[in-house]
């Protein structure tokens, strides 16, 4: 009798302390990891959302995520990073298929990385491998690949030689890349032979046959902009300004001066939008050379603060290269680039 009671007695226990644990871990809030909303742990990323790509600007973008000190953007096997206040970035494909995917950066104490977003798959289709787009910077990113830079993006054109047969460079374009994380000026000369206007140039840019280049180190400083605030630019820059037009900045590059004893001497390359009340706008692209006489040694002074100079008489200003572009930018590669002779180049005052 004892051994029976004795079974139900255990039995009986047994399930006391079932039903006790069971209760207990009801009364448990279990946190459980949001992969849409906070990351796979605590204190990690959400996991940016909705990346995507449009074929007729080239840019994969997608949504920000609060707390992220930059992205990492994951094309084809090349990693980009990019800035917390960037939310996409044009890219150049070589491939038919290619794949993207975005991860959102922590600040590594508060705030770990996010997981790898969902990889989105874009098959190029051919009206967008045929865009011009593609074709200048495809090309340009090929001759680049060569030397192991980053092509970053198209600054102007610098040169354009429109006589057929000539079998020297034919056009210059001036590019903006990567070498070892430091931005650099590089220009790349082709021959275009068989074409007879920058327009045609630009349209058949895949067929170029790539010739060489020249790199120059580059700061980042805002010269550009310092230029346009001086009293006077020299040569056709000028003489917009003289009929009435405002000039702004589209997108330039300094490049790294050289020292001559009492002289530096660096360039301003660039391209620029001049508009003026009841006139077509106009778009050029302009080579700067600025001459400092006694400079200081220090480098950044010498970039930023190189207006004051004119005051003092130690500056000089040459405009070295002037290009005519039509009906819009060098950043959209124009179509409808055409040099223009020297009576055409400044329009009328009428």
């Amino acid at each position: 009798m004892l051994k029976g009671k004795s079974k139900k007695i255990i039995a009986f226990l047994l399930a006391l302390i079932i039903l006790a644990t069971v209760l207990m871990l009801s009364s448990c809030k279990l946190k459980l990891p949001n992969l849409t909303d906070t990351g796979s742990e605590e204190g990690m990323l959400a996991t940016p959302q909705n990346v995507s790509f449009n074929e007729d600007t080239n840019e994969v973008s997608w949504e920000g995520v609060e707390n992220a000190t930059g992205y990492l953007l994951w094309v084809n096997g090349n990693t980009y990073e990019i800035g917390a206040g960037d939310l996409s970035k044009k890219i150049v494909l070589f491939e038919e298929k290619n794949e993207f995917k975005v991860k959102a950066i922590g600040d590594g104490e508060e705030f770990t990385d996010s997981n790898w977003s969902l990889s989105l798959v874009y098959t190029m289709t051919v009206q967008a491998e045929e865009s011009l787009y593609n074709k200048v910077n495809i090309k340009l990113a090929e001759a680049a690949k060569q030397y192991n830079y980053e092509f970053v993006s198209v600054i102007g054109i610098s040169y354009a030689n429109l006589n057929v047969g000539n079998l020297n460079q034919n056009i210059t374009v001036e590019t903006l890349c990567k070498v070892n994380n430091r931005f650099c000026n590089v220009q790349y000369n082709f021959n275009c032979s068989s074409y007879t206007s920058l327009q045609e140039m630009i349209e058949n840019f895949d067929n170029a046959i790539y010739l060489n280049h020249k790199y120059q180190k580059t700061v980042s400083y805002k010269s550009a902009e310092s230029l346009l605030k001086s009293g006077s630019y020299d040569g056709k820059m000028q003489e917009l300004k003289n009929h009435g037009y405002q000039i702004t900045v589209l997108d330039s590059v300094v490049r790294e001066g050289s020292f001559y004893g009492d002289v530096l001497e660096f360039e301003i390359v660039g391209t620029y939008k001049a508009t003026k009340a009841g006139a077509d706008d106009v778009y050029f692209s302009s080579i700067n050379r600025v001459y400092i006489l006694d400079p200081s040694r220090n480098e950044e002074a010498n970039y930023t603060t190189f207006l004051e100079y004119e005051q003092l008489g130690l500056r000089t200003v040459t405009e070295t290269k002037y290009i005519l572009h039509e009906k819009s930018t060098t950043l959209d590669y124009i179509l409808d680039w055409e040099q223009k002779s020297v009576e055409e180049q400044v329009p009328s005052t009428n």
